[in-house]
Order: structure tokens, then sequence, then C-alpha cells
């Protein structure tokens, strides 16, 4: 399955009780988009595997404790912590406000360099997010600040920017290395 048909909840934190169920942190209103869904998808070496809730239950507006059918046990569970969690991105019920996690899949063009690419993955650090970028050959990370990006076309799913000159020399070198 494609990342970009995906779109990440939140991570699977620790294992919970002798049932089996784990804690799920949402990045988000997890209770909109994980009530009722009868499919999720974990990742497990770069592949979605998915799992199917049992039941569910919310401890706050991010937070749930889930138990899948078919596990039963911690022991079955012990490699879901610290696992990333997905949705189907058609069965995301959309919220009026997108998350940085809405963003993998789209393009990414540097308008001073012409350098290209598509984003990847998403760094959240609360202060100073970062885009992570692959154009095939090299990974790199984009600061997710306003005088960067310059615009978001959702429509077209493409993210335009203007890398300050240290950035997009740091990029380049990694490319011809």
């Amino acid at each position: 399955m494609e990342p970009e048909k995906l779109h990440s909840i939140g991570r699977i934190t620790k294992l919970h009780g002798i049932r089996g169920a784990v804690i799920l942190r949402g990045s988000g209103e997890l209770s909109s988009v994980l009530k009722g869904q009868k499919v999720v998808f974990v990742e497990f070496d770069g592949y979605p595997v998915p799992f199917f809730p049992e039941e569910t239950e919310f401890l706050s507006d991010d937070t749930a404790i889930v138990r899948f059918r078919d596990i039963g046990s911690p022991v079955k569970n012990e490699e879901l912590p610290g696992r990333e969690v997905f949705l189907l991105r058609q069965k995301v019920r959309r919220k009026k406000e997108l998350t940085f996690h809405d963003l993998i899949g789209y393009a990414f063009v540097d308008k001073r360099t012409g350098q290209t690419g598509n984003v990847t993955g998403v760094v959240d650090y609360e202060m100073n997010p970062l885009l992570q970028v692959s154009n095939g050959n090299v990974d790199f990370l984009v600061p997710f600040a306003e005088p960067i990006i310059q615009r978001i076309d959702h429509k077209n799913r493409i993210i335009e920017a203007d890398l300050p000159e240290g950035l997009a020399d740091i990029n380049e070198n990694a490319q011809d290395e």
C-alpha cells in the first residue's frame, strides 16, 4: 500500500493491562477519527499491517486504550509500543484544521534551486517542525517555517519553498556524495 494513501493518527505508547490492550496517543483529535473504525494499520519494517480494533476506550481527545481482535495477551503485543498507527486517507473524517502529517505524500519544490522531491515524513518538534523530503537520492530536512514555506497547494498536493542558501547548499552537497 502506498504511503500517500495512509494518514497517521498517532503512535502506540505502551501496553495496557493483561488482555493485550495498548495505549494510543493521537496527533490531534483521536476520538473523532478513530471512533467506529474497523481497521487501522500499524507500520512494521516500512509496511502497513492491518489490525482490527475490538474495544476502544477514550481517556481524552488524544489518548485511547485499544484492544485488537485476535490479540489477547501482552506477549503478542510486545512489538507494538513506539509504532505509528494509520488509517486509510479516505476513511479519515476531515477535520477543519490540517496536521503536519497530512503533508506526507505532497510534492516539494524549491523555487530558488529547482530542487524537487516528495514529503516522506514529519519530525514533529513542538517549536520547530521539520518536513522530511526525499528526492530519490537523498533525504533532507526542511524547517516548516513561514519564510521558507512559500505556498501549499492542497488541491494539487504541492509545497513550494524558498530554501535559504546555506540549507540548499547542504542539501546539494549531500546529493553529490
